[in-house]
């Protein structure tokens, strides 16, 4: 099994933060700039560090994980229990106040 959570995390974010499509902060004529698909030092440098706290963010105080069972010539009963075992990994990863879930 594998954590593919860091790597959804870094393709949404980056495709979110990509300067000049959907936002640009700071824009060429306005602070913020919406779809206008051009870009310039700054504006890179503003997304770039952006980028970086929110991966802190969700990599490191949230934690995000997402297993996924790795063995593709499992028998079913193999695959049923790798997926209740990445189900319980999702959650057991979560912050403590989620655990009213198991109560």
């Amino acid at each position: 099994m594998s954590d593919w959570g860091p790597v959804f995390v870094a393709v949404m974010l980056f495709l979110l933060l990509t300067p000049g499509l959907l936002i640009q902060i700071p824009g060429r004529l306005r602070y913020v700039e919406f779809g206008n698909f051009q870009t310039s030092g700054v504006s890179i440098l503003v997304h770039s560090i952006i980028y970086f706290a929110l991966m802190c963010i969700f990599l490191i105080a949230i934690g995000v994980h997402m297993i996924i069972p790795g063995d593709r010539n499992a028998n079913s009963a193999e695959a049923i229990k790798g997926a209740a075992q990445s189900f319980i990994s999702v959650y057991a990863a979560a912050p403590s106040h989620s655990n009213l879930l198991w109560s």
